[in-house]
């Protein structure tokens, strides 16, 4: 498999092969957690208006996004796992629009057949998903702050799953995130 890289909105839209769209911090983490805590379905949008559409229509779904680290008004929380822990997501979906990760979400859809969350969290479960497709190519994709600078933690994720995918041992026990 030939591994390439990519960073950021654009990076994801030239995304080849599968595509790994790397959030650390906030989105690709708070997936995992919200799926953990039961949420049924997860849905990332780009725009606002297309969450608040969506919204509309499924009342009963939960309206998640910030825009430069904000919570969007009107909606049940921002961008943080710790909030749609505290709305308690089981058995509901899940309205997700940031500026950041679900925007390169978005655009490797349009780009590629597959495409994971990478964050720490769900490393092991995209680097299996991938190998059990065995592509010939694949872009991961860090996503940084803000889409515009690079970030340690996106940074070191995409290491450790280029080296995870290329059957090298990469130490994750001393890294600082999770």
């Amino acid at each position: 498999m030939s591994i390439h890289t990519a960073d950021f909105v654009a990076g994801a839209a030239s995304a080849r092969g599968v595509a790994i769209v790397i959030d650390v911090f906030r989105a690709c983490s708070l997936y995992a957690h919200a799926l953990a805590a039961g949420a049924e379905t997860i849905i990332p949008v780009e725009r606002i208006d297309e969450a608040q559409g969506l919204k509309a229509h499924h009342p009963q779904r939960l309206l998640v996004g910030e825009r430069h680290e904000r919570r969007l008004p009107e909606f049940d929380c921002g961008n943080s796992r710790s909030e749609v822990l505290a709305v308690k997501p089981a058995g509901r979906g899940v309205i997700h629009t940031t500026h950041t990760s679900a925007q390169g979400l978005m655009s490797a859809s349009r780009v590629v057949s597959y495409v994971f969350t990478g964050a720490f969290v769900t490393m092991s479960a995209a680097i299996a998903a991938v190998r059990a497709l065995a592509p010939e190519e694949a872009t991961i994709v860090a996503m940084g702050h803000e889409a515009r600078e690079r970030r340690e933690d996106d940074d070191l994720c995409r290491e450790a799953m280029i080296a995870a995918l290329e059957g090298h041992s990469f130490p994750l026990a001393n890294l600082p995130y999770g």
